[in-house]
C-alpha cells in the first residue's frame, strides 16, 4: 500500500467537505440496504458513520472528475462506486471488505488532530489531508470510533 499526494487538494477538499456537510444537514439517513436508490443522499453504516455524496464520480463535477482522472492515470483505477464518509465523535466503521472490487481507496478530505486511523488487515494507516491510499478490495479494514468531529474521507472502489 503506497500513499500518493493529490496535487489539487486545495481545490477539491473544501468542495467535498461542504457537499458532505450539506447532505447530512438536508437529508435523513437511509439504511445500508437502500444505498442504490437514486433518491437516497445519506446512509448510516455499521459503526454509525455517514456515507454522503453517493457515487460522486458520476455527478459531472469538474474538480471531482479531475481527481478521478488523475487516479485512473496514476494507478489505473476505473472507479465503479464512490462516496464521501463523515465521522463525528464516537463514530467509526466496522470491519468489512469490498471483495467485489479489485481496488479500494481512501482519500483524506478533512482529518482533524486526534482522528482515528484507517486499519487495513491489522496495519494502522494514518492518512493526511490530500493523501490517497489504495489497497486490494478483498482486504478487511475498519476505522475505530473517532475522538473528534468532522473526519471526512472520499472512498472509492473499482477495477
Amino acid at each position: 500500500m503506497n500513499k500518493l499526494d493529490y496535487p489539487y487538494a486545495s481545490e477539491l477538499n473544501p468542495l467535498l467537505y461542504q457537499m458532505s456537510k450539506d447532505d447530512i444537514e438536508l437529508s435523513n439517513s437511509a439504511s445500508l440496504n437502500d444505498i442504490n436508490k437514486s433518491e437516497v443522499r445519506t446512509v448510516k453504516v455499521p459503526g454509525n458513520a455517514t456515507l454522503t455524496a453517493l457515487n460522486i464520480h458520476k455527478k459531472g463535477i469538474k474538480e471531482v472528475d479531475r481527481f478521478f482522472n488523475w487516479l485512473k492515470e496514476l494507478k489505473g483505477i476505473e472507479v465503479k462506486r464512490s462516496w464521501v464518509i463523515m465521522y463525528n465523535k464516537g463514530q467509526g466503521a466496522d470491519k468489512h471488505n469490498h471483495k467485489e472490487y479489485k481496488t479500494t481507496f481512501s482519500y483524506g478530505v478533512n482529518i482533524p488532530e486526534g482522528s482515528s486511523s484507517l486499519n487495513v488487515s491489522g496495519k494502522e494507516i494514518k492518512l493526511s489531508v490530500g493523501e490517497v491510499v489504495a489497497f486490494p478490495g478483498k482486504l478487511f479494514h475498519h476505522v475505530l470510533p473517532s475522538n473528534v468531529n468532522d473526519r471526512c474521507i472520499l472512498v472509492g472502489h473499482g477495477e
